[in-house]
């Protein structure tokens, strides 16, 4: 799920803040441990990456099984 704008669109996250002088690949979440799990992420939207990134909710194992029932119709 993501915000309608962003519909069909693939974003990266990174923790780097929009006008830091790095790149963002310097700073990009690893998102391996939510695997198979909704997350909520809290940012900023660039281009193509999503700014000051941070997880701040996850789903447990039944909610992400009704969020994947009710997006798969």
């Amino acid at each position: 799920m993501q915000p309608e704008n962003l519909a069909g669109t693939s974003v990266r996250l990174t923790r780097i803040q929009m006008q830091e002088a790095q790149t963002p690949e310097s700073a990009e979440l690893d998102l391996t441990e939510y695997e198979e799990k909704e997350i909520m992420i809290r940012g900023h939207e660039g281009d193509k990456w999503i700014f000051s990134a941070e997880v701040i909710d996850q789903s447990g194992l039944i909610l992400t099984a009704v969020v994947k029932k009710l997006f798969s119709q």
